[in-house]
């Protein structure tokens, strides 16, 4: 319900209208109203979209048409499912970020940044006011977030992250970039309470209680601006009178209309150029800092000539203030995303624009084949009845009897069989509106007529495919967001401040991080500049799972054949970073840390420290395994060296046992020598004294054996030592022989004493004296 400026600033004062306020405000109004009229056939169209969405798919003329047939108007709302499948895709896939350092000095801050832009995200519940204009932007092709700096309840100001309506907006109908670079200027439109109004501008107060109304038909006004062309005076809208009422008898809230304006104007503005984050920063002469790098480090001003960021905000007859754009990033605290603009006009349309007319007519066809499924045609003579109506009332039961002339045609036609023709006319604009919105029955997991898996994966591969476009717009909307807030952090986020991180990751762990602490000058985050990025997603849901079974697949196989577990723990961690599931980053860090590797959030300065730590661990290792292998070298020296010993041992034994042995053979001798003689006195003992001279080679052979010469040459001890045992069992054998044949030789000296002559006698004596 647009209302004609003209009429608007007729009631003002011409010396007002001729001060700046008041230029400022007819330019304001005049191009306020003048978007209004260019995008009117478009707002009421993504307004029709909406309602389509809510299932208000009937005309008013559709509905008297139903009325006077007596039947219900149903609706079958294809459209629904089909963008709630969109929209739960945004809620199930959510983009990450990070905050880099423009330089390196700039490492340690831009880490404390990332942390704070995690709790102000955390704080605003930022990731559902994102999915509302995700959802505005597909049903009506627009949708808004507002990144502000304001005071909350407890007096303090703090980063803001809102979603806003996109009836209450009206941007530049020029503007057609996605990054709103070309966009001159937008309007964010509210009812404000009174009350408050008058509390933040007190010197208008009389002017605020003029334009009041109540808050309702206020609302109900801005939600309509814009599309018809209803006199506004014919509203419930009602101005006040000079007194101070703020609840009037009814109980109403009263309110004003509110315009935001954020506009550009070019100016020449001076910029600071120099070495370092703050290069291309504009001047302001308040600040320290700029004062301390232009007289210190170099800094020089370079004048250029730029569009500058200006805001507003006003009523209807008066302007509450006007003045350059608080913010440093000097551009529009707001972000749009958009899902399809139109090529002439460049008005932006969503996904239910392309589904209306199926969507209509499916609905006409189903309510006319249950229309039909509840009725009977007849088709006779003139004059089959007499009374018509009575025929009519008695066809319609269930259990009709029916009467006619004989020789009269008359047939009962059921509606079934012209059912079924509306009813698979609806379905052709049921499997219209899945094909052309890029939600096919198998993304939906509806039964279709592709039977084979690579057949319904490729269905579902051309669904996402259709909405890529949707997902990569707000993938940009989401980075301007993080660089608008990342801007009012450096700008803003000036004091020392605790807070704590409540990331998914973090469930078992509380993390307190602090900033701007004088006893840490690596946490001041005013000092450097960083940049925002968004990670990339593939949103390819079906081709991210496919991939992802692939990879597990053959991180077993992987493993088994390389040996190293690592790289199938890398392969499962990115199989399952391809996957939709809840907590999957804390999953990863468990496996991760299971298998000894670093989980994937791991700062630079974590990154230190564990490389760190792990190079003592290794030089601690590598000192323990230098001294197991010293320790080894000691045992094994000590049982050389006891071989040795044993060797040498064995050696001397040797030469004892020969020295023992050579000195019994020559005992053996002197024996033998001495048996000899005695044998020579008695002849019956001369055959033993010749079985011991022929054995005397072998008794008194001294040279050593040549087998044992050549093992007793080997170097090998153990050789040697069993060398030596034979030896000494061969010497062994040998004395034990020698033992024998003295035992038997002493015995026969014994029997040949006992039998030996007496030495007077003569013949005895004879025999002693001849020569041997």
């Amino acid at each position: 319900m647009a209302i004609n400026e003209n009429e608007k600033l007729g009631d003002l004062d011409r010396d007002f209208l001729a001060s700046q306020e008041g230029q400022f405000l007819a330019w304001a109004h005049g191009l306020y109203q003048r978007e209004l009229d260019l995008q009117a056939d478009a707002r009421t169209k993504r307004a029709i979209d909406a309602a389509f969405y809510d299932g208000d798919q009937f005309t008013d003329e559709e509905l008297a048409e139903y009325e006077l047939r007596n039947q219900k108007p149903r609706v079958f709302n294809e459209i629904k499912p089909t963008v709630d499948w969109l929209l739960g895709g945004e809620r199930r896939v959510r983009t990450d970020w990070a905050i880099l350092p423009r330089t390196e000095d700039d490492s340690k801050p831009s880490i404390h940044k990332s942390k704070l832009a995690k709790y102000i995200d955390d704080i605003n519940n930022a990731r559902w006011h994102r999915s509302e204009a995700y959802a505005d932007m597909t049903k009506t092709g627009e949708g808004w977030i507002a990144i502000e700096y304001l005071p909350n309840p407890d007096g303090d100001h703090q980063i803001t992250i809102q979603h806003e309506h996109w009836r209450y907006m009206l941007a530049d109908s020029k503007s057609r970039r996605r990054d709103m670079t070309d966009m001159q200027y937008l309007w964010r439109t509210k009812i404000i309470d009174l009350e408050s109004l008058i509390l933040h501008f007190p010197e208008k107060r009389q002017e605020l209680i003029n334009l009041s109304g109540d808050m309702d038909v206020l609302e109900q006004e801005l939600l309509d601006e814009g599309l018809n062309s209803t006199d506004p005076s014919d509203s419930e809208r009602h101005l006040r009178s000079g007194t101070m009422n703020f609840m009037n008898s009814a109980g109403d809230r009263d309110g004003v209309k509110v315009y935001e304006m954020w506009y550009k104007q070019t100016e020449k503005v001076k910029l600071l150029r120099g070495e370092g984050s703050f290069n291309n920063t504009v001047y302001d002469p308040k600040n320290p800092d700029h004062q301390v790098l232009t007289e210190h480090y170099g800094f020089t001003l370079a004048e250029v000539t730029r569009q500058q960021m200006y805001c507003a905000m006003y009523t209807d007859d008066t302007v509450l203030y006007r003045q350059k754009s608080p913010y440093k990033h000097n551009r529009f605290p707001f972000v749009r995303r958009y899902a399809y603009l139109k090529d002439r006009e460049g008005t932006p349309y969503g996904v239910i624009r392309s589904v209306i007319d199926p969507q209509s007519d499916l609905n006409i066809r189903r309510n006319k084949a249950l229309h039909m499924l509840s009725s009977v045609r007849v088709v006779m003579e003139k004059g089959a009845v007499e009374d018509k109506e009575a025929l009519a009332e008695e066809v319609a039961r269930w259990d009709a009897i029916v009467e006619y002339d004989a020789g009269k045609k008359l047939e009962i036609q059921e509606g079934s069989d012209r059912a079924n023709q509306q009813l698979n006319v609806g379905e052709q604009n049921s499997a219209y509106i899945r094909q052309i919105s890029g939600v096919t029955g198998e993304n939906r997991g509806m039964d279709t007529n592709a039977t084979s898996g690579i057949a319904i994966q490729a269905r579902q591969e051309q669904g996402t495919i259709i909405s890529t476009v949707l997902t990569d717009m707000h993938s940009l909307g989401r980075k301007m967001e993080g660089e608008l807030v990342l801007s009012l952090i450096e700008q803003f986020m000036d004091k020392p401040f605790q807070f704590r991180i409540t990331a998914d990751n973090l469930k078992d762990a509380v993390e307190f991080a602090k900033i701007n602490d004088e006893s840490e000058p690596e946490t001041n985050i005013t000092k450097t500049q960083s940049d925002f990025v968004v990670a990339e997603r593939d949103y390819r849901t079906t081709m991210r799972q496919a991939l992802s079974e692939q990879m597990m697949s053959s991180a077993a196989a992987i493993a088994q054949h390389t040996g190293n577990p690592d790289l199938a723990v890398s392969m499962l961690t990115a199989a399952l970073d391809l996957q939709d599931l809840p907590d999957k980053d804390r999953l990863i860090d468990s496996l991760r840390k299971a298998a000894g590797m670093p989980p994937l959030s791991e700062t630079e300065e974590e990154r230190q420290q564990r490389e760190q730590q792990q190079a003592q661990a290794q030089a601690q290792q590598q000192e323990m395994q230098q001294k197991q292998i010293e320790l080894e070298m000691k045992e094994r020296s000590a049982k050389i060296a006891e071989l040795e010993a044993r060797a040498a041992k064995t050696l001397v034994d040797s030469e004892m046992l020969k020295v023992r042995t050579l000195f019994e053979k020559l005992n053996t001798l002197k024996s033998g020598i001495e048996t000899g003689g005695m044998a020579v006195q008695n002849h019956a003992a001369l055959p033993v004294v010749d079985q011991l001279i022929d054995q005397i080679d072998s008794v008194l052979n001294l040279a050593p054996d040549p087998q044992q010469e050549s093992q007793t040459a080997q170097p090998d001890p153990a050789a040697e030592q069993q060398a030596m045992l034979e030896q000494q069992m061969q010497q062994e054998q040998e004395q034990a022989l020698m033992q024998q044949q003295e035992q038997e030789m002493m015995q026969q000296q014994q029997m040949q004493q006992e039998q030996q002559p007496d030495p007077n006698d003569p013949a005895m004596q004879d025999m002693q004296q001849q020569p041997v």
